[in-house]
């Protein structure tokens, strides 16, 4: 099993599907299990093409409750846990569905040891409607919650 980051040279439509792949190291006849798009913002090859997703995503703007800053404070990795829930929740990881707006609905994401408890809330009405993501608890999962 390999993983490779190669080029799709063209697509052949005459005789079924066939994907011709440029820059790969296989034997001829190996099987392509599974393939994805390049994503430039992701990937190391700066002069590859994209048309799929080229560029990130936006991030949604992420705060933290009073409470969850006391939680993250009190722990000796609470800057680095603060850097990735900001990560992690600014790509909005609710359910599609669920995006559009503020809801009173608490989400729960589990990173490292703990769950991080959220809500979509919309921080400043008057600005252009958007929403962002407020952390409102930091729970540290004990061995009866992992």
């Amino acid at each position: 099993m390999g993983l490779s980051l190669i080029e799709l040279s063209h697509i052949d439509t005459q005789q079924g599907v066939s994907l011709h792949l440029a820059g790969c190291d296989l034997v001829s006849g190996t099987p392509v299990v599974d393939i994805k798009p390049y994503l430039p913002w992701a990937e190391a090859k700066p002069e590859a093409r994209a048309g799929f997703a080229p560029s990130a995503p936006s991030l949604l703007p992420v705060s933290f409750s009073q409470a969850a800053q006391a939680s993250l404070a009190a722990r000796a990795d609470g800057a680095s846990l603060y850097a990735l829930i900001e990560q992690v929740l600014g790509q909005d990881p609710r359910p599609a569905y669920q995006r559009e707006g503020q809801s009173e609905r608490i989400y729960g994401v589990r990173l490292r040891d703990v769950d991080v408890k959220f809500q979509a809330v919309k921080e400043t009405p008057l600005e252009n409607d958007a929403t962002t993501l407020k952390v409102v608890a930091i729970d540290t999962l004990t061995n009866e919650t992992r």
